[in-house]
């Protein structure tokens, strides 16, 4: 009865088809199951043309009509889902049922064949994952698959356009991991994607667990335009070393970052991110398991990090022969960090070690002493950058020597400034520069303009800009444009009553750029 029972069932449900060498093997596996070796006399000798769906039919139709007992039921149907799943979905979909209504559970490699073969379109891996939380939460391999599934999406978001996981997603994705004891499973493609997934999503919090489990080997992540300070920085400091050995760009850029900001902070979109990983973990743990992910704060101070690693280039002597490193390392330390004696001591070692560049040297000096000498009102140490000027000048550090003693001149000696202005306007060149859009004469006057506004003279700024484009001085839209906003900057602060402090801010931050 059951011979022929499975025959019409077949003729009335299913189709044939030219069936390929691997699913006949994987059917004869299959009934090679000691629990179906009795009824594999029964089946029609056509089976292995079955495709999936009919093979599993005629299979479910057997065991519904014998006196197999459950447990022998459950592990069928489990070998039903591990095995055919790859080939048809809906495989995974029936037997999934079939193991509820006999209250089996799923094996854990039928359970990594649900995920990995998931659309994704009824329900997320993720939510699959919820689903069979008692099964998958203590299995790597189960856990690793759902880690794949969220990092690289299910196939239904991909057809719909989906590129990247969610804020949410990253979330889980570094439970996951957490919960995974084996991290060697989690391969470099893994942390590759949640790097770049937690970069383009502004997911910056996460960066240093990433980094404690996978520092970044592959540079190119370090140059990127499109990241953020914050980025940069937890991807960079902890590498330092290696970065001063082989990547001098990277290690300039970082030791230039933390040199000029005291703290690194977050932007709007990493906060708002940061914020919603700290309630997704949240609710995972409340789901899940108790995970401990220490997320970053939102600013970091840089001082102890900045000490750090301009106490390992002297060490090192990197700074030897390196004048990029030595200028950087004079002007962060003098200016940004305020330690004019350390600096003046350093300056006077890289007069022997970098001997080939003295006026480089000496023009930080001269700019530190200037900057100085302007933030704490004190005019003898003008008098002391003065003496730092260098012999030996290119045009542009020319411009940049007397665009800097006009702006602190500023506020010892407003007509001294101009006195600079009118000796040396006739030294710089109108010609616009192709990559600023600026002449450098154009520049010498945006700086008078800036010197005598900071003394609220505004209509003596107004007389300079309306002579300076009259005779072809200033000239370019971009120049013109440049000068109009330090005006609209002046009216903006002049009605506050931090008007002097904030326009000495503006000279300051000028000065820092020359």
């Amino acid at each position: 009865m059951l011979k022929v029972h499975l025959r019409r069932s077949f003729t009335s449900c299913s189709r044939f088809y030219k069936q390929s060498s691997p699913l006949k093997s994987v059917y004869g596996e299959i009934l090679n199951n000691p629990a179906l070796v009795t009824l594999k006399s029964g089946l029609p000798q056509e089976y292995e043309e079955f495709q999936p769906y009919g093979f599993s039919k005629i299979i479910r139709d057997a065991i519904e009509r014998s006196e197999i007992d459950t447990s022998s039921k459950i592990t069928i149907h489990n070998q039903m889902i591990e095995m055919l799943t790859d080939y048809d979905y809906g495989i995974a979909t029936i037997h999934s049922k079939e193991l509820q209504r006999l209250s089996g559970k799923l094996s854990a490699d039928g359970f990594i064949k649900l995920i990995q073969n998931n659309p994704g379109r009824a329900k997320t891996s993720w939510e699959l994952f919820l689903e069979y939380l008692p099964i998958a939460r203590s299995i790597d391999g189960a856990l690793t698959t759902v880690l794949g599934k969220v990092l690289f999406l299910d196939l239904a978001d991909v057809k719909d356009g989906k590129k990247y996981p969610d804020i949410e997603d990253l979330s889980r994705a570094i439970a996951l991991i957490e919960t995974i004891k084996s991290k060697e499973l989690i391969t470099e493609d893994y942390w590759e994607r949640l790097l770049e997934c937690s970069l383009v999503l502004n997911a910056s919090s996460i960066l240093p667990y990433i980094m404690q489990h996978y520092p970044v080997r592959k540079r190119d992540k370090l140059i990127e335009n499109d990241i953020t300070d914050f980025q940069f920085f937890q991807l960079a400091h902890k590498q330092y070393s290696e970065l001063m050995k082989g990547d001098e760009a990277c290690f300039l850029k970082l030791l230039r970052l933390i040199g000029e900001m005291p703290v690194i902070e977050m932007t709007e979109e990493e906060k708002a991110a940061c914020s919603r990983i700290e309630r997704e973990l949240i609710r995972i743990k409340k789901l899940i398991c108790e995970v401990d992910i220490q997320l970053s704060p939102c600013s970091i101070k840089t001082g102890e990090i900045y000490k750090e690693i301009v106490t390992e280039v002297r060490k090192s002597g990197s700074d030897r022969g390196n004048i990029q490193l030595a200028k950087i390392i004079l002007r962060t330390m003098a200016m940004y960090k305020n330690d004019i004696e350390s600096a003046l001591k350093l300056y006077h070692s890289y007069m022997v070690t970098n001997a080939d560049h003295p006026s480089d040297l000496m023009y930080e000096m001269f700019l530190a002493f200037a900057y100085q000498a302007f933030k704490t009102s004190d005019e003898k140490l003008l008098i002391v950058a003065e003496a730092f000027i260098p012999q030996t000048v290119s045009p542009s550090m020319k411009l940049n020597v007397y665009r800097a003693l006009i702006l602190a001149y500023s506020k010892f000696n407003p007509q001294k400034s101009l006195e600079i202005f009118n000796s040396h306007i006739q030294d710089f060149s109108k010609e616009v520069n192709p990559q600023s859009f600026k002449s450098a004469s154009g520049l010498f006057v945006e700086s008078l303009i800036l010197a005598q506004l900071a003394n609220k003279d505004r209509e003596f700024s107004h007389v300079i800009f309306e002579g300076a484009v009259g005779e072809g001085i200033l000239s370019g839209p971009t120049a013109i444009k440049g000068v109009k906003a330090i005006f609209a900057h002046y009216g903006e602060l002049l009605e506050r009553d931090s008007f002097k402090k904030d326009m000495q801010g503006k000279i300051l931050s000028t000065l820092q750029t020359l």
